[in-house]
């Protein structure tokens, strides 16, 4: 295989891994910067989790609930099942870390 040197393509061999990226910065003062940004955050270990409510009545005027954030996907493991909780609403997995966003 030729190396061509294109704007659509960068020329790897395969017998090295590596992981590539291509940063666009118009300002070269940022450069330095942005690739460390990209760097330290490459660097992180994403753990995925999955935030869980349960609730219990003792009283019709009274309830307890917790909320749980889990690391892994055993729900039925909790103390909260084992203590007669019901599970009242689950989230999809998110990592953890990312700033999410709700609107209630």
């Amino acid at each position: 295989m030729a190396n061509v040197i294109s704007p659509d393509y960068f020329p790897h061999a395969p017998s090295h891994p590596s992981i590539l990226w291509l940063v666009d910065c118009p300002n070269l003062s940022e450069v330095t910067e942005l690739a460390s940004r990209v760097y330290r955050e490459s660097l992180a270990t994403p753990y995925i989790g999955q935030f869980v409510v349960f609730g219990r009545r003792h009283h019709a005027e009274e309830a307890h609930l917790r909320v749980l954030c889990l690391t892994d996907d055993t729900v039925d493991k909790t103390l909260e099942c084992q203590e007669g909780f019901e599970l009242l609403a689950s989230s999809p997995p998110v990592e953890v870390g990312i700033f999410i966003y709700e609107t209630f």
